[in-house]
């Protein structure tokens, strides 16, 4: 009896927490509309009518679970806001000059998505985990995420490989158990002084990344204010990144605006990863152009978050 009990509680200790809806929701609109409102004010917008970010996490992190069909996550809208975005002239040229600085950096690495990180940098063990390869729900996962490519209409050398590699890259950085610590004090208790990528479903990562960039691999956002692109954001999981901390604000005076301001990028740059406060003199904005530090960056953030509503 005594070894049975003992067999039951070790089984039980490592399954793995299953998410409700609602958590995947409250995630989904920390992880959208920010992680440091409280937790009140978080289900508060979740439940907003015309906010339907969650509400998409949630299909498609369904339909990588195999309980949604493709053609019924394919309505799905990612609405975030109560205000529909209207694209200016100076948003549509600030946005053409960003694409040719993108396509610049593109274009001296045609596989810079499958680039180790830190790009300009020596590469680190720590942040470049080696790629597991074998691991149940794999095939299924490629097959999902390959028809979404194709639903997506993404033109690439080898869909196929492409799929394989965006499956393969998430899971090893979500069961590797890497672990962080915090570099300096911070005020906010909402970033751990230790922290360890241990509890976010494959699903729901992937989920983000077809939210966020819809699996394109050069995916990019601009935030503009006063004629002048102030934040960005690229890659599969569209980090926020101050525009004053890219290369290209040191000749480009439209890029940045003099005022240094700790976006998602910057704050666990310098928090866990080894960048100096308002640097990027480790890991910098072109890290995020690859899948590693794409799915590095929202891996870590998406734990935090997990922490903060879940724990």
């Amino acid at each position: 009896m005594k070894k049975f009990l003992i067999l039951s509680l070790l089984i039980l200790s490592i399954v793995a927490y299953s998410l409700t809806n609602d958590e995947i929701r409250y995630i989904a609109t920390a992880y959208n509309k920010g992680f440091s409102r409280s937790i009140e004010e978080i289900k508060k917008y979740s439940m907003k009518e015309n906010y339907l970010y969650d509400d998409f996490i949630l299909n498609y992190y369904n339909y990588f679970l195999g309980k949604m069909e493709l053609k019924d996550v394919l309505k799905s809208k990612t609405i975030i806001s109560d205000k529909p975005f209207i694209p200016t002239k100076t948003y549509l040229k600030r946005s053409i000059e960003f694409k040719t600085y993108l396509n610049n950096i593109i274009d001296k690495n045609k596989n810079i998505i499958y680039e180790k990180i830190p790009i300009l940098n020596k590469k680190s063990k720590k942040l470049n985990p080696t790629i597991i390869k074998k691991f149940k729900k794999r095939e299924i996962l490629k097959e999902r995420v390959y028809k979404l490519l194709k639903a997506y209409k993404i033109n690439m050398n080898d869909l196929n490989n492409y799929a394989e590699a965006i499956v393969d890259y998430t899971y090893t950085y979500l069961n590797s158990n890497i672990t962080f610590y915090r570099k300096y004090n911070i005020s906010s208790n909402f970033f751990k002084e230790k922290i360890v990528v241990k509890d976010i479903p494959v699903e729901l990562l992937l989920s983000f990344m077809v939210a966020e960039s819809r699996l394109r691999p050069y995916s990019y956002r601009i935030e503009i204010k006063n004629d002048k692109i102030y934040a960005f954001s690229i890659g599969f999981t569209h980090i926020l990144v101050d525009a004053d901390f890219a290369y290209i604000s040191n000749v480009n005076d439209k890029f940045g605006n003099n005022k240094f301001d700790m976006y998602n990028f910057n704050l666990l740059s310098s928090l866990y990863f080894g960048n100096e406060k308002n640097k990027e003199n480790y890991l910098s904005d072109i890290d995020l152009i690859t899948l590693r530090g794409s799915i590095l960056y929202a891996s870590v953030l998406l734990q935090l978050i997990y922490e903060k509503i879940v724990l």
